[in-house]
């Protein structure tokens, strides 16, 4: 039995996930659209990117990581409620991402768990003796 590359266990975890994956060489991107809303006068999505470095001489595993919402029409922040979400660029993010918006008849969601996506991309890097080291970058 052959021990799988910490590539190919990343590779295998992201696919799961659900979200688009890219590969380059050693590198890999995964994007996944955790939320989108539509309305008659609006239209957005709250999408994430994730850009994976395999270094292997330093054993280090670069992650990047950053949140974006795209989108056209009307904003829709202008409904009850809203989003909370508090980090610092540069390092990791920590905690979740939530929002909850209704804007006259359409009610719009989002949940997404930093921590325990990081922590399970850690965990693989852990078990293949690479450090990791985050970087939290603006969309």
């Amino acid at each position: 039995m052959s021990e799988q590359s910490l590539r190919e266990a990343l590779l295998f975890w992201l696919r799961a996930q659900g979200g688009e994956v890219r590969e380059e060489g050693d590198n890999l991107t995964f994007t996944k659209v955790l939320a989108e809303r539509r309305t008659f006068l609006a239209r957005r999505k709250t999408t994430l990117y994730l850009h994976l470095e395999i270094h292997e001489q330093k054993k280090e595993l670069l992650a990047r990581l950053s949140l974006a919402e795209k989108g056209s029409g009307l904003p829709l922040e202008s409904g009850v409620g809203g989003r909370l979400e508090i980090y610092k660029l540069g390092r990791k993010r920590t905690g979740k991402v939530t929002e909850d918006l209704r804007f006259l008849f359409e009610r719009y969601r989002l949940s997404f768990d930093y921590t325990a996506f990081q922590r399970e991309i850690e965990n693989l890097a852990k078990e293949h003796s690479y450090a990791t080291r985050w970087e939290i970058l603006a969309r």
